[in-house]
């Protein structure tokens, strides 16, 4: 297990520091990472392994706190492999601009394909008048005729 001072980017980031003393098995995470460019696929298979891990398993539904819980862990992960990489002179710019893309693309999509599952909440006043806070009737309006100015 590799323990957080061996990462290079805990010593430029506290951001990075802090988390890797708070999960000691992140350290060992962030460097198996960075032992190779961090691409679109590796986002998109570890956010489905993180997503299974907090849904119970596939196929099971996701709730919004979960899908944050899991969405939280994979940017420091991606972070701190992309800090890493860049750190050691391991990445250029394209690389390091490519991954954050990536990371971008890859959660953007996925939440809404999980957010999009769920059925829409609406609020209990709304359900029950129509607006909130109000006893919505809709009224319906006769044009008032027109008074000419000559009587």
């Amino acid at each position: 297990m590799t323990d957080a001072s061996a990462l290079i980017s805990t010593a430029y980031s506290r951001y990075l520091a802090r988390a890797a003393v708070a999960r000691p098995e992140l350290a060992a995470r962030i460097a198996a990472w960075a032992a190779a460019p961090v691409g679109r696929a590796a986002i998109e298979a570890r956010l489905t392994e993180l997503l299974d891990a907090v849904a119970g398993g596939p196929g099971h539904p996701i709730g919004e706190e979960p899908l944050r819980r899991a969405l939280r862990q994979l940017r420091i992960e991606v972070f701190g492999a992309v800090a890493e990489r860049d750190l050691a002179g391991l990445a250029d710019v394209a690389e390091v601009t490519g991954a954050m893309t990536d990371l971008a693309e890859a959660t953007l999509q996925r939440s809404l394909a999980v957010l999009s599952m769920r059925p829409p909440a609406v609020p209990a006043a709304m359900r029950r008048s129509g607006l909130p806070g109000t006893a919505f009737k809709p009224v319906l309006r006769t044009p008032r005729p027109k008074v000419s100015a000559t009587a």
